[in-house]
């Protein structure tokens, strides 16, 4: 009869408690590690830019991109299932835009860009529907969050933090929660430039089109929470400032901290109010 190990347990079980053990930390690590390697990724591209600009455009999209690929696997990148794998190739693509940034005028990079990115969410099985309706609804909102100043990392976190929060007030998949945080590690990561620090607004669009695609009911003919957040994460950027201006002195630079995750809270909460309206509850 086998004996008892050091744990007072019979060899199999201890190699099934090991197993067990095993397998918890490599779903930690799952969830853990793409954000990690984005926040890394995009710290060292952005450090990287100060003397090589050409990089300051590409860091946050390849970080994401980074991040994203750890988190789904390679054949995401050409034949995506739907949700979270249509993220991966546009955010390559973007990145990709950004290193031309310096031989190319950036308008045209950014309307590349986002055309390739609204293409490629319309063509997804959600979107194949109403592809026309989708991809110009995609550019429309690159278009907003451009305007609005979503290329500046606090307002575009502002953007990520309002989608993410109503995700999973919904509860979503829990891979858009870490879709979602694997693009905020990768636009904190971009502050290490400083002021100078760029967020593509293609690549906040591409998260609040895919979102919208694939938790949302409006391409279903319904509307719900994760459907309103979506459009006011769209205003987010416009709304961010505001609030920035309205926080008391005392708080400093803390303000511009604060600000994003107030901005969020603001469009999680009218999304949560406009939805009960809409089902009348």
């Amino acid at each position: 009869m086998p004996r008892a190990g050091l744990t007072g347990k019979r060899p199999a079980a201890n190699a099934a408690c090991v197993i067990a053990k095993l397998s918890t930390l490599l779903a930690g690590w799952m969830e853990i590690g793409p954000v990690l390697l984005a926040a890394l990724v995009a710290a060292g591209l952005a450090a990287l830019a100060r003397r090589r600009v050409w990089l300051l455009h590409a860091a946050c999209a390849l970080a994401a991109a980074a991040g994203w690929a750890a988190l789904l696997p390679w054949r995401a990148a050409l034949w995506p299932r739907g949700g979270v794998e249509h993220l991966l190739l546009p955010a390559l693509v973007i990145g990709g835009a950004g290193i031309a940034a310096p031989w190319v005028k950036a308008r045209w990079l950014s309307l590349g860009s986002a055309a390739f990115a609204g293409w490629w969410l319309a063509g997804s099985a959600a979107g194949r529907p109403e592809f026309w309706r989708v991809w110009f609804a995609a550019g429309a909102v690159a278009w907003l969050l451009g305007r609005g100043g979503a290329g500046m990392p606090g307002r575009a976190a502002g953007v990520v933090l309002a989608v993410a929060g109503a995700l999973a007030l919904a509860a979503a998949s829990p891979l858009w929660i870490v879709a979602a945080a694997v693009l905020l590690a990768a636009v904190c990561g971009v502050l290490v430039a400083g002021r100078a620090g760029v967020v593509p607004p293609a690549l906040a669009m591409i998260f609040v089109a895919a979102a919208e695609l694939g938790a949302g009911q409006a391409v279903r003919g319904g509307l719900g929470l994760v459907d309103f957040a979506c459009a006011g994460a769209v205003a987010a950027p416009w709304l961010a400032p505001r609030i920035e201006r309205s926080m008391p002195r005392w708080l400093g630079r803390g303000a511009a901290v604060l600000a994003p995750v107030a901005t969020a809270a603001c469009v999680v909460a009218g999304a949560w109010v406009g939805a009960r309206a809409w089902h009348g509850h």
